[in-house]
């Protein structure tokens, strides 16, 4: 499937734009409170892991959301969800990338490859593009099963699925797991270390999606008996049909 141009554009651009700016004046809020409760010592650690996994997650899947408002149509499947929501995050992560590369990367080339590897090729994986997609795997749950799961069921998911993405962020952000990498530490080591925090939401997300897409599979096999018992279409077209290598060939 096809998601139409106009509405990935939209995705994009909530999160690049509207997402980015809700969570800047979010988290500069949100950390005056967390410094003047618990000091600034505790604010210097905690501050980003009790804040922006909050401020962030809600600001980005409150677009797939309005997307879901003004297109209730495309979200046919939970995997819609993944990809809306993915792009919203992707939106995100580039703006952040920008600041963190002018903020904190920028002066040499060789700080700003060492930054490129981390914010982008590393950490993109398991980043707002992973997090932003769980949440709006959970939209589109809430959205396109309505005939087949209650309404509390699907809230019930929906929710959880954003908790799964703040708690993903909160690990991501938390000095619980710092890995106090050096400017001296290679790039396996990035690799490796980082992977502790992202890897588990990263399964976890594919697990979502080959289930979503074994829903959708099935969905398709019954859509298409009917057709078959018309005498429309045959049985071994069914089996093609179901299948991406045999389509393919």
């Amino acid at each position: 499937r096809v998601q139409p141009r106009s509405l990935l554009v939209g995705a994009l651009l909530w999160g690049g734009v509207t997402a980015t700016a809700v969570a800047a004046l979010g988290n500069d809020g949100w950390g005056l409170v967390v410094a003047r409760l618990a000091g600034p010592e505790v604010a210097a650690r905690w501050s980003a892991a009790l804040t922006a996994p909050l401020v962030e997650e809600s600001a980005k899947v409150l677009g797939v959301v309005l997307l879901a408002m003004i297109a209730r149509d495309q979200f046919r499947d939970p995997l819609d969800g993944f990809v809306y929501g993915a792009l919203v995050g992707l939106g995100f992560a580039v703006v952040e990338d920008i600041a963190y590369f002018v903020a904190i990367y920028g002066g040499t080339p060789s700080d700003v490859l060492r930054g490129f590897f981390i914010r982008a090729i590393e950490s993109g994986l398991y980043g707002h593009v992973l997090w932003t997609g769980i949440s709006g795997l959970g939209v589109a749950y809430f959205v396109a099963l309505t005939d087949r799961r209650s309404r509390r069921t699907r809230f019930a998911a929906a929710a959880s699925l954003l908790l799964v993405a703040m708690v993903g962020h909160f690990v991501w952000d938390s000095p619980l797991l710092d890995l106090h990498l050096g400017a001296s530490t290679a790039w396996w080591q990035i690799l490796a270390e980082e992977s502790v925090k992202g890897l588990p939401f990263l399964a976890f997300a594919v697990i979502l999606i080959v289930l979503a897409r074994r829903r959708e599979r099935d969905a398709l096999r019954v859509a298409l008996t009917s057709e078959a018992l018309r005498g429309s279409i045959t049985p071994d077209e069914i089996s093609v049909l179901a299948s991406r290598v045999l389509r393919r060939r």
